[in-house]
Protein backbone atom coordinates (compact mmCIF):
# COMPACT_ATOMS: atom_id res chain seq x y z
CA UNK A 1 0.00 0.00 0.00
CA UNK A 2 1.32 3.56 -0.83
CA UNK A 3 0.37 6.51 1.35
CA UNK A 4 -2.19 8.91 -0.31
CA UNK A 5 -0.54 12.25 -1.48
CA UNK A 6 -2.27 15.35 -0.67
CA UNK A 7 -1.10 17.86 -3.47
CA UNK A 8 -1.38 21.08 -2.94
CA UNK A 9 -2.02 23.16 -5.96
CA UNK A 10 0.07 26.27 -7.12
CA UNK A 11 -1.22 29.76 -6.62
CA UNK A 12 -2.80 31.24 -9.18
CA UNK A 13 -3.52 34.24 -10.77
CA UNK A 14 -6.64 36.09 -9.55
CA UNK A 15 -6.79 34.08 -5.82
CA UNK A 16 -7.05 36.12 -2.45
CA UNK A 17 -3.69 37.71 -1.63
CA UNK A 18 -2.34 35.69 1.89
CA UNK A 19 -2.77 37.45 5.44
CA UNK A 20 0.43 39.02 5.32
CA UNK A 21 0.03 40.67 1.83
CA UNK A 22 -3.24 42.23 3.02
CA UNK A 23 -1.93 43.69 6.29
CA UNK A 24 0.38 45.98 3.86
CA UNK A 25 -1.91 48.66 3.19
CA UNK A 26 -3.32 49.25 6.56
CA UNK A 27 0.21 49.44 7.92
CA UNK A 28 1.53 51.81 5.27
CA UNK A 29 -1.61 53.87 5.74
CA UNK A 30 -1.09 54.36 9.32
CA UNK A 31 2.32 55.25 8.98
CA UNK A 32 1.56 57.92 6.01
CA UNK A 33 -1.14 59.20 8.19
CA UNK A 34 0.91 59.57 10.92
CA UNK A 35 3.88 61.35 9.83
CA UNK A 36 1.52 63.75 7.49
CA UNK A 37 0.09 64.52 10.90
CA UNK A 38 3.80 64.73 12.75
CA UNK A 39 4.68 67.19 10.14
CA UNK A 40 1.71 69.15 10.61
CA UNK A 41 2.46 69.42 14.32
CA UNK A 42 5.85 70.11 13.97
CA UNK A 43 4.86 73.14 11.44
CA UNK A 44 2.28 75.05 13.86
CA UNK A 45 4.47 74.29 16.58
CA UNK A 46 7.10 75.89 14.67
CA UNK A 47 4.96 78.81 13.53
CA UNK A 48 4.06 79.06 17.52
CA UNK A 49 7.74 79.86 18.55
CA UNK A 50 8.35 82.21 15.53
CA UNK A 51 5.62 83.94 15.25
CA UNK A 52 3.35 86.35 17.55
CA UNK A 53 2.28 85.70 19.97
CA UNK A 54 4.75 83.78 20.51
CA UNK A 55 3.33 81.02 23.44
CA UNK A 56 2.44 84.39 25.48
CA UNK A 57 0.08 82.25 28.04
CA UNK A 58 2.88 79.79 28.35
CA UNK A 59 5.17 82.86 29.04
CA UNK A 60 2.98 83.73 32.13
CA UNK A 61 3.21 80.14 33.61
CA UNK A 62 7.33 80.33 33.60
CA UNK A 63 7.01 83.60 35.42
CA UNK A 64 4.52 82.32 37.78
CA UNK A 65 6.87 79.44 38.79
CA UNK A 66 10.46 81.68 38.58
CA UNK A 67 8.07 83.82 41.23
CA UNK A 68 7.93 80.70 43.48
CA UNK A 69 10.97 79.67 43.53
CA UNK A 70 12.54 83.28 43.84
CA UNK A 71 9.67 84.46 46.60
CA UNK A 72 8.23 87.19 44.67
CA UNK A 73 4.25 87.72 44.33
CA UNK A 74 2.37 85.42 42.17
CA UNK A 75 -0.20 87.69 41.65
CA UNK A 76 0.91 91.25 40.70
CA UNK A 77 -1.22 93.66 41.43
CA UNK A 78 -2.59 95.01 37.90
CA UNK A 79 -1.86 98.71 37.59
CA UNK A 80 -5.16 101.14 38.02
CA UNK A 81 -4.38 102.83 34.65
CA UNK A 82 -4.55 99.45 32.73
CA UNK A 83 -7.15 98.01 34.33
CA UNK A 84 -9.56 100.03 32.44
CA UNK A 85 -8.31 99.01 28.91
CA UNK A 86 -7.02 95.40 30.22
CA UNK A 87 -6.12 93.37 26.82
CA UNK A 88 -4.11 90.49 25.98
CA UNK A 89 -0.83 92.64 26.12
CA UNK A 90 -0.76 92.60 29.41
CA UNK A 91 -1.10 89.49 31.09
CA UNK A 92 -1.23 88.28 34.59
CA UNK A 93 -0.90 85.19 36.32
CA UNK A 94 -5.16 84.24 37.09
CA UNK A 95 -5.10 80.49 38.23
CA UNK A 96 -4.81 79.00 41.41
CA UNK A 97 -1.89 78.58 43.78
CA UNK A 98 -1.62 75.24 42.78
CA UNK A 99 -1.36 75.58 38.98
CA UNK A 100 1.75 78.06 40.39
CA UNK A 101 3.42 74.80 41.83
CA UNK A 102 3.05 73.01 38.64
CA UNK A 103 4.74 75.93 36.52
CA UNK A 104 8.32 75.71 38.72
CA UNK A 105 9.34 72.81 36.46
CA UNK A 106 8.94 75.43 33.22
CA UNK A 107 11.44 77.85 35.39
CA UNK A 108 14.05 75.39 35.36
CA UNK A 109 14.72 74.98 31.65
CA UNK A 110 15.18 77.57 29.37
CA UNK A 111 12.43 79.07 27.59
CA UNK A 112 13.70 77.66 24.62
CA UNK A 113 13.22 74.12 26.10
CA UNK A 114 9.64 75.05 27.69
CA UNK A 115 8.43 76.05 24.26
CA UNK A 116 9.37 72.58 23.00
CA UNK A 117 8.44 70.86 25.62
CA UNK A 118 4.72 72.52 25.45
CA UNK A 119 4.23 70.98 22.19
CA UNK A 120 3.93 67.56 22.66
CA UNK A 121 1.52 68.38 25.81
CA UNK A 122 -0.94 70.23 24.06
CA UNK A 123 -0.99 67.28 21.14
CA UNK A 124 -0.41 64.41 23.17
CA UNK A 125 -3.45 65.33 24.87
CA UNK A 126 -5.43 66.19 21.65
CA UNK A 127 -3.98 62.41 20.81
CA UNK A 128 -5.88 60.89 24.26
CA UNK A 129 -8.82 62.76 24.04
CA UNK A 130 -9.35 61.95 20.16
CA UNK A 131 -9.03 58.03 21.33
CA UNK A 132 -11.52 58.44 23.89
CA UNK A 133 -14.08 60.08 22.07
CA UNK A 134 -13.77 58.72 18.70
CA UNK A 135 -13.50 55.17 19.63
CA UNK A 136 -16.33 53.76 18.14
CA UNK A 137 -15.06 54.93 15.08
CA UNK A 138 -11.76 53.69 15.44
CA UNK A 139 -12.97 49.93 16.77
CA UNK A 140 -15.23 50.32 13.52
CA UNK A 141 -12.06 51.00 11.13
CA UNK A 142 -10.90 47.55 12.09
CA UNK A 143 -7.07 46.94 10.37
CA UNK A 144 -7.37 50.69 9.46
CA UNK A 145 -7.50 51.76 13.00
CA UNK A 146 -4.13 53.59 13.17
CA UNK A 147 -4.43 55.41 9.68
CA UNK A 148 -7.83 56.58 11.25
CA UNK A 149 -6.78 57.57 14.43
CA UNK A 150 -4.01 59.53 12.50
CA UNK A 151 -5.92 61.59 10.25
CA UNK A 152 -9.08 62.53 12.62
CA UNK A 153 -5.79 63.58 15.26
CA UNK A 154 -4.39 65.64 12.60
CA UNK A 155 -7.79 67.05 11.34
CA UNK A 156 -8.67 67.95 15.14
CA UNK A 157 -5.33 70.03 15.40
CA UNK A 158 -6.67 72.28 12.45
CA UNK A 159 -9.67 73.55 14.32
CA UNK A 160 -9.21 77.26 15.10
CA UNK A 161 -9.34 76.26 19.10
CA UNK A 162 -6.40 74.21 18.73
CA UNK A 163 -4.74 76.66 16.69
CA UNK A 164 -5.22 79.52 19.42
CA UNK A 165 -4.14 76.68 21.92
CA UNK A 166 -1.11 76.48 20.60
CA UNK A 167 -0.10 79.76 19.48
CA UNK A 168 -0.88 81.23 22.98
CA UNK A 169 0.83 78.02 24.56
CA UNK A 170 -2.26 77.50 26.81
CA UNK A 171 -3.27 74.40 28.94
CA UNK A 172 -6.98 73.97 27.73
CA UNK A 173 -6.42 70.82 26.11
CA UNK A 174 -4.44 68.96 28.64
CA UNK A 175 -7.18 69.92 30.75
CA UNK A 176 -10.04 68.39 28.77
CA UNK A 177 -8.22 65.33 28.32
CA UNK A 178 -7.69 64.60 32.43
CA UNK A 179 -11.53 65.38 32.81
CA UNK A 180 -12.49 63.11 29.38
CA UNK A 181 -9.69 60.36 30.75
CA UNK A 182 -11.40 60.51 33.86
CA UNK A 183 -15.08 60.05 33.43
CA UNK A 184 -14.69 58.22 30.14
CA UNK A 185 -12.34 55.39 31.41
CA UNK A 186 -14.38 51.84 31.23
CA UNK A 187 -12.03 50.56 34.68
CA UNK A 188 -9.41 53.49 35.70
CA UNK A 189 -6.41 52.46 37.58
CA UNK A 190 -6.57 55.41 39.65
CA UNK A 191 -10.08 56.20 42.32
CA UNK A 192 -12.82 57.65 39.06
CA UNK A 193 -13.01 61.49 40.27
CA UNK A 194 -9.18 62.22 41.19
CA UNK A 195 -8.23 63.47 37.57
CA UNK A 196 -11.26 66.02 37.93
CA UNK A 197 -10.20 67.33 41.39
CA UNK A 198 -7.02 67.61 40.16
CA UNK A 199 -8.15 69.42 37.10
CA UNK A 200 -9.93 71.91 39.18
CA UNK A 201 -7.29 72.39 41.59
CA UNK A 202 -5.33 74.21 38.77
CA UNK A 203 -8.39 75.53 36.42
CA UNK A 204 -11.67 76.37 38.55
CA UNK A 205 -13.78 75.56 35.19
CA UNK A 206 -13.28 71.88 35.22
CA UNK A 207 -15.23 71.71 38.82
CA UNK A 208 -18.60 71.53 36.41
CA UNK A 209 -17.60 67.69 35.79
CA UNK A 210 -17.64 67.06 39.75
CA UNK A 211 -21.45 68.64 39.68
CA UNK A 212 -21.94 66.55 36.73
CA UNK A 213 -20.69 63.13 38.79
CA UNK A 214 -22.73 64.02 41.31
CA UNK A 215 -26.08 64.53 39.40
CA UNK A 216 -25.55 61.16 37.42
CA UNK A 217 -25.28 59.63 40.55
CA UNK A 218 -21.54 58.81 41.07
CA UNK A 219 -21.21 60.30 44.42
CA UNK A 220 -17.93 58.07 45.14
CA UNK A 221 -16.09 59.47 42.14
CA UNK A 222 -17.64 63.15 42.88
CA UNK A 223 -16.62 62.70 46.45
CA UNK A 224 -13.05 62.18 45.49
CA UNK A 225 -12.99 64.82 43.06
CA UNK A 226 -13.72 66.82 45.99
CA UNK A 227 -10.99 65.70 47.74
CA UNK A 228 -8.25 65.68 45.28
CA UNK A 229 -9.05 69.17 44.68
CA UNK A 230 -9.77 70.56 48.37
CA UNK A 231 -6.16 68.42 49.08
CA UNK A 232 -4.05 70.05 46.24
CA UNK A 233 -5.94 73.37 47.37
CA UNK A 234 -4.43 72.99 50.65
CA UNK A 235 -1.31 71.51 49.98
CA UNK A 236 -0.90 74.84 47.79
CA UNK A 237 -1.57 76.93 50.82
CA UNK A 238 0.84 75.62 52.92
CA UNK A 239 3.81 76.44 50.44
CA UNK A 240 2.23 79.24 49.77
CA UNK A 241 0.61 80.67 52.16
CA UNK A 242 0.50 84.11 51.04
CA UNK A 243 -0.59 83.85 47.36
CA UNK A 244 -3.41 81.43 48.80
CA UNK A 245 -5.10 84.15 50.93
CA UNK A 246 -4.49 87.02 48.34
CA UNK A 247 -6.19 84.28 45.06
CA UNK A 248 -8.79 83.41 47.11
CA UNK A 249 -9.72 86.74 48.95
CA UNK A 250 -9.14 89.05 46.11
CA UNK A 251 -7.59 87.71 42.50
CA UNK A 252 -10.26 85.34 42.05
CA UNK A 253 -12.88 87.95 42.09
CA UNK A 254 -11.43 90.22 39.92
CA UNK A 255 -12.14 89.02 36.74
CA UNK A 256 -10.68 91.96 34.62
CA UNK A 257 -7.08 90.48 35.59
CA UNK A 258 -8.35 88.10 33.13
CA UNK A 259 -8.32 90.25 30.29
CA UNK A 260 -10.92 92.75 28.72
CA UNK A 261 -14.33 91.26 28.47
CA UNK A 262 -16.03 92.02 24.75
CA UNK A 263 -13.44 90.84 22.47
CA UNK A 264 -14.26 89.26 19.74
CA UNK A 265 -11.74 86.05 21.12
CA UNK A 266 -14.01 85.91 24.09
CA UNK A 267 -17.12 84.33 23.62
CA UNK A 268 -18.64 83.69 27.09
CA UNK A 269 -22.63 84.46 27.09
CA UNK A 270 -21.12 87.95 28.98
CA UNK A 271 -19.16 88.83 26.34
CA UNK A 272 -21.73 88.67 24.15
CA UNK A 273 -23.62 90.34 26.18
CA UNK A 274 -21.61 93.31 26.04
CA UNK A 275 -20.88 93.15 22.19
CA UNK A 276 -25.11 93.32 21.94
CA UNK A 277 -25.46 96.18 24.71
CA UNK A 278 -22.50 97.92 23.96
CA UNK A 279 -21.65 100.81 24.73
CA UNK A 280 -24.26 101.17 27.57
CA UNK A 281 -23.12 98.38 30.33
CA UNK A 282 -24.72 95.15 30.49
CA UNK A 283 -27.41 94.95 33.90
CA UNK A 284 -25.53 92.14 36.16
CA UNK A 285 -28.42 90.61 36.78
CA UNK A 286 -29.48 89.27 33.41
CA UNK A 287 -25.96 87.79 32.80
CA UNK A 288 -26.05 85.87 36.13
CA UNK A 289 -29.64 84.78 34.96
CA UNK A 290 -28.21 83.88 32.34
CA UNK A 291 -25.00 82.04 33.08
CA UNK A 292 -27.07 80.02 35.81
CA UNK A 293 -29.73 79.01 32.92
CA UNK A 294 -27.17 78.17 30.77
CA UNK A 295 -25.58 76.06 33.30
CA UNK A 296 -28.18 74.63 34.74
CA UNK A 297 -29.58 73.86 31.35
CA UNK A 298 -26.18 72.05 30.43
CA UNK A 299 -25.86 69.39 33.57
CA UNK A 300 -29.93 68.65 32.88
CA UNK A 301 -28.89 68.09 28.96
CA UNK A 302 -25.85 66.08 29.95
CA UNK A 303 -27.47 63.74 32.54
CA UNK A 304 -30.56 63.05 30.44
CA UNK A 305 -27.36 61.91 27.18
CA UNK A 306 -25.61 59.75 30.07
CA UNK A 307 -28.89 58.10 31.07
CA UNK A 308 -29.31 56.97 27.50
CA UNK A 309 -25.51 56.00 27.18
CA UNK A 310 -24.35 59.06 25.34
CA UNK A 311 -21.32 59.29 27.97
CA UNK A 312 -19.19 60.98 25.09
CA UNK A 313 -22.26 63.28 24.63
CA UNK A 314 -22.50 64.33 28.00
CA UNK A 315 -18.78 65.42 28.47
CA UNK A 316 -18.91 67.95 25.88
CA UNK A 317 -22.35 69.46 26.88
CA UNK A 318 -20.47 69.96 30.16
CA UNK A 319 -17.31 71.18 28.68
CA UNK A 320 -19.56 73.82 26.11
CA UNK A 321 -21.71 74.97 29.05
CA UNK A 322 -19.05 75.92 31.35
CA UNK A 323 -17.59 77.96 28.42
CA UNK A 324 -20.77 79.53 27.89
CA UNK A 325 -21.72 80.07 31.73
CA UNK A 326 -17.69 81.59 32.78
CA UNK A 327 -17.18 85.23 32.53
CA UNK A 328 -14.57 85.11 30.28
CA UNK A 329 -14.20 81.97 27.81
CA UNK A 330 -11.38 82.65 24.85
CA UNK A 331 -11.96 81.10 21.86
CA UNK A 332 -9.03 78.00 22.88
CA UNK A 333 -11.56 77.31 25.18
CA UNK A 334 -13.81 75.86 23.23
CA UNK A 335 -11.26 72.47 22.56
CA UNK A 336 -14.30 70.26 23.65
CA UNK A 337 -15.25 70.95 19.92
CA UNK A 338 -13.45 67.83 19.52
CA UNK A 339 -15.24 65.59 22.18
CA UNK A 340 -18.42 66.93 20.56
CA UNK A 341 -17.51 65.94 16.93
CA UNK A 342 -16.64 62.42 18.14
CA UNK A 343 -19.97 61.98 19.91
CA UNK A 344 -21.71 63.42 17.01
CA UNK A 345 -19.82 60.82 14.45
CA UNK A 346 -19.56 58.06 16.85
CA UNK A 347 -19.32 54.86 14.59
CA UNK A 348 -20.24 56.46 11.69
CA UNK A 349 -22.44 53.59 10.07
CA UNK A 350 -25.40 56.63 9.58
CA UNK A 351 -24.94 58.88 6.59
CA UNK A 352 -26.38 61.88 8.81
CA UNK A 353 -23.39 61.66 11.61
CA UNK A 354 -20.97 62.12 8.86
CA UNK A 355 -22.72 65.12 7.44
CA UNK A 356 -23.21 66.58 11.04
CA UNK A 357 -19.61 65.99 12.18
CA UNK A 358 -18.15 67.32 8.84
CA UNK A 359 -20.15 69.95 9.05
CA UNK A 360 -19.01 70.59 12.70
CA UNK A 361 -14.98 70.35 11.86
CA UNK A 362 -15.63 72.58 8.88
CA UNK A 363 -17.22 75.39 10.46
CA UNK A 364 -14.43 75.48 13.45
CA UNK A 365 -11.68 74.94 10.34
CA UNK A 366 -12.52 77.36 8.23
CA UNK A 367 -14.42 80.08 10.20
CA UNK A 368 -12.15 82.98 11.24
CA UNK A 369 -13.86 84.93 14.24
CA UNK A 370 -11.40 87.91 12.82
CA UNK A 371 -12.23 88.04 9.46
CA UNK A 372 -15.02 90.81 9.58
CA UNK A 373 -13.03 93.08 11.32
CA UNK A 374 -10.47 92.71 8.65
CA UNK A 375 -12.36 93.17 5.94
CA UNK A 376 -13.42 96.55 3.54
CA UNK A 377 -16.28 96.15 4.07
CA UNK A 378 -16.90 95.41 7.71
CA UNK A 379 -18.33 99.11 8.50
CA UNK A 380 -20.77 98.35 6.11
CA UNK A 381 -22.54 95.04 7.22
CA UNK A 382 -25.69 95.30 9.30
CA UNK A 383 -25.38 95.38 13.01
CA UNK A 384 -27.04 92.20 13.31
CA UNK A 385 -24.96 90.21 10.79
CA UNK A 386 -21.53 91.34 12.51
CA UNK A 387 -23.40 90.97 15.64
CA UNK A 388 -23.72 87.28 14.99
CA UNK A 389 -20.72 86.84 13.32
CA UNK A 390 -18.97 88.25 15.96
CA UNK A 391 -20.50 85.66 18.25
CA UNK A 392 -20.87 82.66 15.95
CA UNK A 393 -18.39 80.34 18.41
CA UNK A 394 -20.92 80.87 21.57
CA UNK A 395 -23.80 80.47 19.06
CA UNK A 396 -22.13 77.65 17.59
CA UNK A 397 -21.19 76.17 21.39
CA UNK A 398 -24.91 76.55 21.96
CA UNK A 399 -25.97 74.94 18.89
CA UNK A 400 -24.02 71.54 19.52
CA UNK A 401 -25.25 71.45 23.14
CA UNK A 402 -28.72 71.32 21.42
CA UNK A 403 -27.22 68.39 18.90
CA UNK A 404 -25.65 66.44 21.68
CA UNK A 405 -29.00 66.59 23.90
CA UNK A 406 -30.75 65.47 20.97
CA UNK A 407 -28.90 62.59 19.76
CA UNK A 408 -30.04 58.82 19.90
CA UNK A 409 -28.74 56.16 21.80
CA UNK A 410 -24.74 56.04 20.77
CA UNK A 411 -23.21 52.73 19.59
CA UNK A 412 -21.15 50.43 22.03
CA UNK A 413 -19.02 48.99 19.70
CA UNK A 414 -15.52 50.08 21.21
CA UNK A 415 -16.48 53.03 22.77
CA UNK A 416 -16.32 53.79 26.24
CA UNK A 417 -18.61 52.35 28.87
CA UNK A 418 -20.44 55.29 31.19
CA UNK A 419 -18.29 55.94 34.24
CA UNK A 420 -19.82 54.36 37.06
CA UNK A 421 -21.93 51.96 35.05
CA UNK A 422 -18.85 49.35 34.21
CA UNK A 423 -19.85 46.54 31.95
CA UNK A 424 -20.14 43.05 33.88
CA UNK A 425 -21.05 39.64 31.94
CA UNK A 426 -24.04 38.81 31.62
CA UNK A 427 -26.34 37.07 34.59
CA UNK A 428 -26.82 33.31 34.56
CA UNK A 429 -30.02 31.93 33.78
CA UNK A 430 -29.86 30.05 36.98
CA UNK A 431 -30.48 31.21 40.78
CA UNK A 432 -27.34 33.11 41.44
CA UNK A 433 -25.19 31.53 44.11
CA UNK A 434 -26.65 33.71 48.06
CA UNK A 435 -29.89 34.20 45.78
CA UNK A 436 -33.22 32.28 46.32
CA UNK A 437 -36.18 32.10 44.39
CA UNK A 438 -39.35 33.86 45.32
CA UNK A 439 -42.18 31.08 46.94
CA UNK A 440 -44.64 32.28 43.76
CA UNK A 441 -41.79 30.60 40.85
CA UNK A 442 -40.82 34.82 40.33
CA UNK A 443 -37.63 35.66 39.31
CA UNK A 444 -35.19 35.52 41.94
CA UNK A 445 -33.93 38.51 44.01
CA UNK A 446 -30.12 39.10 43.47
CA UNK A 447 -28.03 40.08 46.53
CA UNK A 448 -26.77 43.44 45.93
CA UNK A 449 -22.37 43.25 45.88
CA UNK A 450 -20.23 45.77 47.65
CA UNK A 451 -20.31 49.09 46.07
CA UNK A 452 -24.05 48.82 44.11
CA UNK A 453 -24.94 51.71 45.69
CA UNK A 454 -22.85 54.03 43.79
CA UNK A 455 -23.66 52.25 40.51
CA UNK A 456 -26.48 54.48 39.11
CA UNK A 457 -29.48 52.77 37.28
CA UNK A 458 -29.01 52.05 33.53
CA UNK A 459 -30.73 53.68 30.75
CA UNK A 460 -35.10 53.15 31.11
Amino acid sequence: MTAARTVIPPATKGQPAGPALRRWPPLLAGVLAWAATAALIGLLGYTAIRHPPYLTDLRVYRTAGRDVLAGRPVYRPVPRARLASLGRSYLVFTYPPFAALLAVPLALVSWRAAEIAWIPVVYGSLAIVVRLAFAPLLAAAGRWRAAAFGAVTGACALMWPLLQEIRFGQVDMALAALCTLDVATRRPRWPRGLLVGLATAIKLTPGAFLAYLLITGRRRAALTAAAAAGGATLAAWALLPSASAFYWSTALWHTRRLGRPGQVSDQSIQAMLIRAFAPAPVPRALWLLLALAAAAAGLAAARAASRRGNEMAAIAIVGLASVLASPVSWIHHIVWVVVAAGAILSDGRRAWRWLAALATADFFVFYDPYALRRTWWSGYAPHLIAQVRRDAYGIASAVLIAVLAALPRAASRGGPAPAGRESAPPPPSGPAPGCSTAPDGSAPAVARGPGARDRPPGPR
